[in-house]
């Protein structure tokens, strides 16, 4: 491209001067319609870059506003660790009922609390 640029530059000031020929005057008109060719290429690849650009930032934006707040997260956290307590003192009385009509013996029930 740098190339092109001294090319059309030079040929421009010769032009400028009057010292253009025919044959400098196509010449001329070669470089500058290979130097517009590769302009329009450049620019058509930075317009494709800038669309995949807009869509990762799209994807990015809609994958953020799937994530749950901090605020949502400790709370489903605490819905879970209630639901699982409830559900192991469920068993255990199932446990417990199922035991009766057997005969069995039924052991009083273990209450072991935590704290930290």
């Amino acid at each position: 491209m740098v190339r092109v640029i001294y090319e059309v530059s030079r040929l421009a000031a010769r032009f400028k001067k009057g010292e253009m020929s025919t044959e400098d005057s196509d010449h001329l008109n070669e470089v500058m319609r290979q130097a517009i060719d590769t302009e329009i290429e450049r620019f058509t690849n930075l317009y494709k870059l800038k669309v995949i650009s807009e869509s990762r930032k799209m994807e990015y934006n809609v994958a953020a506003a799937r994530i749950q707040s901090q605020e949502a997260s400790d709370r489903l956290i605490r819905y879970e660790a209630q639901l699982s307590r409830e559900f192991d003192r469920t068993l255990n009385q199932l446990e417990r009922l199922q035991r009766m009509p057997k005969g069995q013996p039924v052991l009083p029930p273990i209450k072991v609390e935590v704290s930290s």
